[in-house]
């Protein structure tokens, strides 16, 4: 079920400065980073939802990977690792610069890309 702009803004609200701040867990810090994936996975899965796209919208994991290949900067440094570890990478999931996903050759992605 997809969250409301207001719960998703909360979510990374809570959530940034539980990543940034180096005196907490490591463990503590990239669960925040996995919630603050999850809360952008969240709103590129209402976009796609609003849209009527053949193609399937990419799970947790996969949104993940492509996330983190364009945006793995917003992160500390000391998480990339295991934050790839545990996603991977997909740099051609989404377009540079974008945190929602569209079907390669929709309107909304030839949008993106500048088309």
């Amino acid at each position: 079920m997809a969250w409301t702009q207001e719960e998703r803004e909360g979510v990374l609200e809570e959530l940034w400065p539980m990543v940034k701040d180096g005196h907490r867990e490591m463990r503590e810090r990239l669960e925040a980073a996995l919630g603050i994936i999850e809360a952008y996975w969240n709103e590129s899965f209402e976009y796609y939802y609003d849209r009527d796209w053949e193609e399937r919208h990419p799970t947790y994991k996969e949104y993940g990977a492509g996330f983190l290949a364009h945006h793995l900067d917003l992160f500390p440094p000391e998480l990339a690792p295991a934050l790839i570890h545990h996603l991977g990478t997909d740099p051609d999931l989404l377009v540079p610069g974008h945190t929602r996903w569209a079907p390669v050759g929709s309107p909304e992605r030839k949008e993106m890309e500048g088309e």
